[in-house]
């Protein structure tokens, strides 16, 4: 198969003059890959004077960074959620207990069908606040992914609405509303 355009495949960069080989004037290309070459020495950094060191220290004073930006911090970062206790959660799921009381309506026989509709309402409220909130999240989730989307649908709508509207009302000239007027 012959190739259409040959001069788009370079021969791979050996690194410099000597073929791969390092010298002073040239990189050392493969042999920094392949450990042939001579090893890189670091150079030692001259000693700086007192004054560039103390010039280079940081002089940022934290508590004074904190006082001035510390509003613009607390509007990107939320703090965590409060753990909520077992109580709480039973409370906002409406969960419903059997109590000894109900115990004592199911054990006699002539209040046990009180106690199963009671049994049966309370299984239904949880279920029902359960299922409210799920349906919460998952319309919050649904908002979040196509609000956007919903957003420009809504502006090209509108934009539609305007355009028929002139459409169907051109705005007169001004020559008109003068010989009009006379």
């Amino acid at each position: 198969m012959k190739l259409k355009n040959e001069m788009m495949f370079w021969d791979a960069d050996d690194g410099g003059d000597g073929g791969g080989v390092a010298t002073e004037e040239s990189s050392r290309g493969l042999d920094v890959f392949e450990g042939d070459g001579p090893a890189a020495k670091p150079e030692a950094a001259p000693e700086a004077p007192e004054r560039e060191r103390e010039a280079r220290a940081p002089t940022v004073d934290a508590g004074e960074l904190a006082e001035r930006f510390g509003h613009v911090i607390g509007q990107h970062f939320k703090a965590p959620p409060k753990e909520i206790t077992v109580e709480e959660a039973k409370r906002l799921l409406n969960v419903w207990e059997p109590t000894k009381e109900w115990l004592a309506r199911y054990d006699n026989l002539e209040t046990r069908d009180q106690a199963i509709a009671e049994q049966r309402d309370g299984l239904i409220r949880q279920a029902d606040t359960i299922m409210r909130y799920r349906m919460n999240e998952m319309q919050q989730a649904m908002e979040q992914r196509y609000g956007p989307v919903i957003g420009y649908m809504q502006q090209q709508e509108a934009a539609a609405g305007e355009h028929r509207f002139s459409q169907a009302f051109p705005v007169a000239q001004s020559s008109e509303f003068e010989a009009a007027a006379l």
